[in-house]
């Protein structure tokens, strides 16, 4: 991997953040620039959820288009998620490797790294050039990341992690620590569940973390698009960045989606192939489509979203779902069916309006 050499970071020139680490580092190699302002930490497995995945990229889209800088370790699974999740939103990310730049590990996100450089985020690490991430490595890797943000989330950690030893980190330095809960049948995130019997602070939503970062005098900055901001556990209509979850096997999560959709039609009806129903719908059912359109997948949030009464919402549902608009999932969440999108899209603009939830 071709690249320039680093900035040499030593004494005056490293973090102040550093100097609170039982053993500062000496030297610090960067490429880029390390934004000012606030920066969360958003770590977890390798080998994640497809619904922890998605949620790690929105999280960190939400952050990102608030100013929030998202900072993570450029390993497969969450991290890498919660650094493309920050392009996505425009924002600014920062890997802190366990190898040089010209060694990036994994291999397979040297391209990742180089776009989070040349959009405005950097790539740190104790190594100049010619060094492979090594075991020994992680741990004071992980110390690092900590030191730098002003909050790390845990999104989803099996009982023995790198994200769990990060959370360690955490602690020792006193920095807000926000755990996603995950349900005990879920191996990959009972070590999510036993941080949270140790202090950490349960993530509900960004806006936790907005919370918490105007606490520490870093006021959310002002967008001047709302929507952008989507709800979390969303399915994005759009795939993620194929391969992204790279060689742990798990699809992506808009892949998985798609699957489990497409698993989900009722045998023997077949996918109409050009659904022209949206014109058809009520003012208030066109609203609750758009805002799950949007994102929302739970009914407390298409509720909010929508400025409907619950029982109105609920009901709203079932005749969408009825009427194959919106898939009804297992889980109680609600996306929209497949195809429904493209056809919207390609519909004689005369035949459909693109409302909006404000109106």
């Amino acid at each position: 991997m071709a690249s320039s050499l680093p900035a040499r970071l030593s004494g005056s020139t490293l973090p102040a953040a550093l100097a609170a680490l039982p053993t500062a580092p000496r030297q610090l190699f960067l490429h880029g620039s390390v934004p000012q302002g606030p920066c969360v930490g958003i770590v977890g497995t390798r080998r994640p959820s497809f619904e922890a995945a998605a949620y790690a990229f929105q999280l960190a889209q939400c952050l990102a288009c608030y100013g929030v800088t998202v900072i993570s370790g450029g390993a497969l699974g969450i991290d890498t998620q919660a650094h493309e999740g920050a392009l996505a939103g425009g924002g600014k990310t920062v890997i802190v490797g366990p190898s040089s730049f010209d060694r990036p590990y994994p291999s397979e996100n040297a391209a990742l790294f180089a776009r989070a450089v040349h959009s405005g985020g950097a790539y740190l690490s104790a190594f100049e050039k010619q060094v492979p991430a090594r075991n020994a490595h992680f741990f004071a890797r992980n110390s690092f990341l900590v030191s730098l943000c002003h909050a790390l989330v845990v999104v989803e950690a099996p009982l023995r992690s790198g994200a769990r030893n990060a959370a360690l980190w955490a602690r020792r330095l006193r920095k807000p620590l926000f755990v996603v809960p995950a349900p005990p049948w879920n191996p990959r995130g009972l070590g999510c569940i036993v941080e949270l019997k140790l202090g950490a602070l349960p993530l509900y939503s960004y806006r936790d973390i907005l919370q918490c970062l105007g606490a520490q005098g870093f006021p959310a900055a002002r967008i001047s698009k709302p929507e952008q901001v989507l709800p979390l556990l969303h399915i994005a209509h759009e795939p993620l960045p194929a391969d992204s979850l790279g060689s742990s096997g798990c699809p992506t999560p808009h892949e998985q989606h798609s699957r489990q959709q497409r698993q989900e039609l009722p045998a023997g009806k077949p996918k109409a192939k050009n659904p022209s129903f949206e014109h058809k719908l009520a003012p208030r059912a066109h609203r609750v489509f758009d805002v799950v359109r949007l994102g929302a997948r739970h009914p407390d949030d298409i509720a909010s979203m929508s400025g409907l009464p619950m029982a109105e919402v609920r009901e709203l549902l079932l005749t969408l779902s009825l009427s194959r608009v919106l898939c009804a999932h297992p889980t109680g969440a609600y996306t929209v069916m497949p195809g429904v999108v493209a056809a919207l899209q390609s519909a004689p603009s005369e035949q459909l309006t693109d409302r909006r939830v404000s109106e």
